[in-house]
């Protein structure tokens, strides 16, 4: 049996106790298409290579831009407060297939980049579940009405080198490019607004993600009230004696659970995502994401420009609750 964790509520805690609830989340999705090749070489590097082929993640021709503004985060296991939080995410689908179970490949999502403005839900799901979550500024317009502008904030270092001090730059710049039509929310026809996602993306090419994706379509409205958004993280810690070495390394699942939708559609109008190119966060070319052509930016390096082929809007609530070990790695293993 673990050992108990010993709480520190009450004396400065940062880091709490699941399941977490986050009620009235604006969100907005935006879906990027991207060369497999290079994003499939991404996962390789950071996933399959953890487990030596136990279980293995295969990319989909596509993610997802996300944006996340929560007006309450809290703890529903702690005494404590609320919290509001703002974050910008890249979403990663993949199929998931275990050694011992290679037939039945299952959906799954990972984020390896994620921006968010709110300390105690970074350290909280750095530590619990293994998220790369980084702090940083974090700016999401209130309601889809005003869907205009996004932007997240980090530090970056423009090169690896010792010599140069870090800076804040603004690493994700979303804009709205063209007018938009009316907004409406369309719940009543999910299932057809997830029909129409799949068919815009086409050319997928991928017989186990049809499938999958045609039975997502087929069991929505029963699985609506009880969704679980199947995410999952490389967890780790450096060791304390060698830090080069991880003391702990697992591949773990992170479920999401829908608890409601208060609404959602298509957002009207067209976007357009600029991300810089700096040598600490190579987003583009980690996630294979196919631009349209540079762009002048405001620093030294030149911008990505990306025209996502969907965008999209919910607000809901949801509950962030306990996960599962897919697989872990012995100490002892060299």
């Amino acid at each position: 049996m673990l050992p108990a964790y010993i709480s520190d509520t009450g004396h400065g805690a940062a880091s709490h106790e699941a399941p977490l609830l986050l009620t009235h989340v604006q969100s907005y999705f935006f879906t990027l298409r991207v060369q497999q090749e290079p994003l499939q070489a991404f996962i390789d590097g950071q996933l399959n290579r953890v487990s030596r082929g136990a279980v293995h993640y295969r990319a989909l021709p596509w993610v997802l831009n996300c944006w996340y503004r929560s007006a309450r985060g809290t703890s529903l296991a702690e005494a404590g407060g609320y919290m509001p939080s703002n974050e910008c995410l890249f979403v990663v689908p993949l199929l998931q297939t275990l050694r011992e179970q290679p037939q039945a490949p299952q959906l799954k999502a990972w984020i390896p980049y994620l921006f968010i403005d709110q300390q105690d839900a970074l350290i909280t799901a750095r530590e619990v579940w293994g998220y790369r979550k980084t702090l940083g500024r974090v700016a999401i317009p209130e309601s889809p009405d005003a869907a205009v502008e996004f932007g997240a904030t980090a530090t970056v270092f423009p090169g690896l080198d010792r010599s140069r001090e870090g800076r804040e730059m603004k690493l994700v710049s979303l804009r709205r490019t063209a007018a938009p039509g009316p907004l409406q929310s369309r719940l009543a026809d999910a299932a057809g607004g997830l029909r129409q996602l799949i068919g815009r993306l086409g050319g997928v090419g991928d017989a186990d993600w049809a499938h999958l994706a045609e039975h997502a379509v087929e069991r929505l409205y029963d699985l609506l009230p009880t969704v679980m958004f199947p995410l999952i993280n490389l967890k780790q810690f450096r060791d304390a004696a060698d830090s080069s070495r991880a003391c702990y390394q697992a591949l773990v699942e992170c479920p999401t659970q829908l608890v409601k939708l208060h609404g959602g559609g298509l957002l009207p109008g067209d976007y357009s995502l600029e991300i810089p190119y700096v040598e600490s966060h190579t987003i583009v070319k980690d996630l294979g994401l196919v631009t349209a052509g540079g762009a002048a930016g405001d620093g030294p390096r030149p911008r990505a420009v990306m025209h996502p082929a969907l965008a999209q809007w919910a607000t809901m609530d949801l509950k962030v609750v306990g996960g599962s070990v897919i697989w872990e790695a012995d100490a002892h293993r060299d």
